[in-house]
């Protein structure tokens, strides 16, 4: 369920996209990088017929560390549970015209613990095939192969860690401002109410002149105030996975 607290977003708008777009290239990568291990360790039934004719092969993967085996396949299970929580967030947040910063704010949490788990997998089956021994069709050609496949995409999922480590700062950054923003607002209303009481008394036996400067003060808070309202209204934030998201009709 989507959270309906908090700064309303545009969901179609080409900046918000940007994030979706984002988060769904690191899902698409982490789906393929599963298959992978699953090609590789035997993991679930879509291999194993592929490798049927080969039931030696399952004795040689991971020989010499049986326990890292094991592992590989319990932390593969782990991380496909959430990235199926991450593609139905993800999938929800399309569904809709428009969504929250927290929402957001969870898909990239979300995405974070699940790529935080597929290098796990990645490390932990690595070791699992540098553990492997050479016999029947295991050559150690493949062992190489596969733990320099398995090392390459490890390094992959670490760069995009680190950007939405990068990305997350930046939304948290943004929504300090609009917070800063919002009590601006609030401090200039108040001061705006100040001032009309204060030209009320001033109008009992003031000169013209004192009258005047008054109302020129009360004039320049009231368009402030709208200037700084409207800029809250089209308030543009800079927090994404390689992009931004639009903030619209900002309520203060």
């Amino acid at each position: 369920m989507l959270n309906d607290k908090g700064d309303t977003l545009q969901t179609n708008g080409s900046k918000a996209q940007e994030v979706f777009i984002s988060v769904k290239g690191i899902i698409n990568d982490t789906k393929n990088t599963l298959d992978t291990i699953d090609e590789i360790f035997t993991i679930t039934d879509k291999y194993e017929f592929a490798h049927s004719d080969d039931s030696s092969r399952e004795l040689y993967i991971g020989a010499k560390n049986s326990a890292s085996k094991t592992t590989t396949k319990t932390k593969y299970y782990e991380t496909n549970k959430l990235l199926s929580d991450v593609s139905t967030l993800l999938n929800s947040l399309q569904s809709v015209t428009s969504t929250t910063i927290q929402n957001i704010k969870t898909l990239q949490d979300k995405t974070k613990t699940m790529l935080d788990s597929l290098s796990d997998t990645l490390d932990i089956a690595t070791t699992s095939v540098n553990s492997s021994i050479v016999g029947g069709s295991v050559t150690q050609s493949q062992i190489s192969n596969r733990s320099s496949t398995l090392s390459s995409a490890n390094s992959k999922v670490l760069s995009q860690l680190s950007s939405l480590n990068n990305s997350i700062s930046s939304l948290k950054t943004t929504s300090t401002d609009i917070e800063n923003q919002r009590s601006t607002v609030r401090n200039l209303e108040t001061q705006l109410q100040v001032n009309k009481e204060n030209l009320q008394t001033v109008l009992k036996g003031a000169k013209s002149e004192d009258v005047q400067i008054q109302l020129n003060n009360l004039k320049q808070m009231q368009i402030s105030l709208s200037q700084l309202s409207e800029q809250s209204e089209n308030y543009e934030l800079t927090a994404a996975f390689d992009g931004n998201i639009d903030i619209v009709n900002m309520k203060v």
